[in-house]
């Protein structure tokens, strides 16, 4: 890759994703359905390089109404 075609690439990109977890057999206390949406933040450091920041939001789970959980990847 030559440093012309690198400046020219998106640094970045992002997309959401939304997920539904279903329990055929849930245990007690175990919802049988929750629902998440995960925001992917990719961004690309340097060729050999990247972030990626992963939130996750998460409701309908037995004693927490509502949480979110972060994460960062890094890739080398």
């Amino acid at each position: 890759m030559t440093a012309d075609e690198l400046e020219q690439m998106d640094l970045g990109f992002k997309f959401t994703a939304e997920l539904t977890h279903v329990v055929k057999n849930p245990v007690p206390l175990q919802p049988a359905k929750t629902e998440n949406i995960a925001n992917y933040h990719t961004f690309l450091i340097s060729p050999g390089e990247t972030y990626t920041y992963l939130k996750v939001m998460g409701k309908g789970y037995t004693f927490c109404d509502r949480f979110h959980v972060e994460q960062l990847w890094i890739l080398t």
